[in-house]
C-alpha cells in the first residue's frame, strides 16, 4: 500500500557561522582577557600612587571583564557539552550569553566615561562631555533592554523578529561615541600645536596613538554591526565578534593608564654595567593636559599645558637617569 509523503526541505545550519564563531570568538576574548589582566597587574604594580578613582575604575573594569569571560566559558559548555550536536540549541539563547551583552555595555559605559574625563581636561567642553554621557547611556539602557529580552525569549529567532532594532541602536550608539572620543581629543591636540617643533613632534605622535586606539575599539564595534545587519537570522558571527569589544575596549583602557612614567621604583637590567631607564612609548600623564612622551632612552621629555591660564605655558625637562654597579 502506497502512501503520499510530503517531503519538507530542512534549512541546514552551517556550523562554521553558529558554534564556529562562537567558540572562536570565545577563545580570541579569553586571549585578550589575559592581555587585559597581565596589564592591570602591571598599572597596580607601576603606579601604585594614582589617585583612589583611577584604581577603583582598574578594578571595577577587570572584576567585569573577568566575569565576562566566566559567562563566555558557562555559555560554551551549554553549547558544547551540554547540547553537543543538538542542532535545536544551536539558535538557543542560554542567559549567559545574554549577561555578556550588559556586561560589554556596561564595561565601555565606565571606558567611555575615562575618555570624557580626558577630553575635559583638554578641552573644557562641558556641552561634548555631557553629549557623550548622554549616548553612552542610551547605549548601556538599549543594552539592558537587550539582556532582559534575550533572557526572556529565549531564541535568535524571536529576538531578531521582536527586538533586532534595540541590538542596532546599542552598537550603533557605541560607535558614535568611539568617533566623537576620538574626533574630540584630535581636535583638542592639534589646538595645542604652536610654532616649538620638539612640543608639535609629541602632539603629533600622541594625536595617532588617540587614533589608533579609536580605531581598534570602533572598527571592532562595526564589524559586529555589518555582520550583524547582513546576516543576522543563520549566523552568529555578529556574536563571536561581540565578544571581543568589551576586551578590546578594557586593553586599550589599561594601555592609556600603563603608557604614563611609573611613580614608584627604577626599573634596572640585571648584570654588570651600567643601568638604564628604558625608553617609553608614548605617554599620557593624569592631570589637567599634562603630556610626556619619552623618544630616547634614560630621558623623559615633558610638556605641560595649563587650560585655565590666558597664554600657553610651556615646561620642557630633560632628564637622565644612570646608575652605575659599584665594585668591590
Amino acid at each position: 500500500m502506497l502512501h503520499n509523503v510530503e517531503l519538507v526541505s530542512v534549512h541546514p545550519v552551517d556550523v562554521r557561522q553558529t558554534m564556529g564563531a562562537i567558540l572562536l570568538g570565545s577563545l580570541i576574548s579569553l586571549f585578550l582577557s589575559g592581555a587585559m589582566s597581565t596589564q592591570a597587574i602591571i598599572y597596580f604594580r607601576l603606579h601604585p600612587g594614582d589617585r583612589f578613582t583611577f584604581k577603583t575604575l582598574v578594578g571595577t573594569v577587570w572584576f567585569l571583564d573577568l566575569l565576562h569571560s566566566v559567562m563566555l566559558c558557562s555559555a560554551n559548555w551549554y553549547y558544547f557539552i551540554e547540547h553537543f550536536s543538538d542542532v535545536d540549541a544551536t539558535f538557543q539563547i542560554p542567559w549567559e550569553i545574554a549577561i555578556t551583552i550588559v556586561l560589554t555595555a556596561f564595561i565601555t559605559f565606565l571606558i567611555h566615561l575615562f575618555f570624557s574625563y580626558r577630553i575635559y581636561m583638554l578641552g573644557q567642553n562641558k556641552i561634548l562631555i555631557l553629549l557623550i554621557i548622554a549616548i553612552s547611556t542610551f547605549r548601556l539602557g538599549a543594552a539592558i533592554v537587550s539582556t532582559v529580552e534575550m533572557n526572556r525569549l529565549g531564541n535568535y529567532a524571536d529576538y531578531v523578529a521582536r527586538f533586532a532594532w534595540v541590538y542596532t541602536v546599542g552598537l550603533s550608539t557605541s560607535a558614535v561615541v568611539d568617533i566623537l572620543v576620538t574626533a574630540a581629543l584630535v581636535y583638542y591636540l592639534h589646538r595645542r600645536r604652536s610654532g616649538f617643533t620638539s612640543m608639535n613632534d609629541i602632539i603629533t605622535s600622541l594625536t595617532i596613538y588617540t587614533v589608533e586606539n579609536g580605531m581598534l575599539t570602533c572598527l571592532t564595534t562595526l564589524l559586529a554591526l555589518i555582520f550583524w545587519l547582513a546576516n543576522r537570522r543563520d549566523s552568529l558571527i555578529f556574536l563571536g565578534l561581540h565578544f571581543t569589544i568589551s576586551k578590546s575596549y578594557a586593553n586599550a583602557f589599561l594601555a592609556t593608564l600603563n603608557a604614563r612614567p611609573s611613580r614608584g621604583g627604577v626599573v634596572s637590567f640585571s648584570g654588570p654595567g651600567p643601568r638604564e631607564i628604558p625608553s617609553r612609548p608614548l605617554l599620557f600623564r593624569e592631570g589637567i593636559g599634562r603630556i610626556s612622551l619619552s623618544r630616547t632612552i634614560g630621558s623623559a621629555h615633558e610638556v605641560d599645558f595649563d587650560p585655565q591660564a590666558s597664554a600657553t605655558k610651556v615646561h620642557i625637562t630633560v632628564e637622565t637617569m644612570v646608575q652605575q654597579d659599584s665594585e668591590a
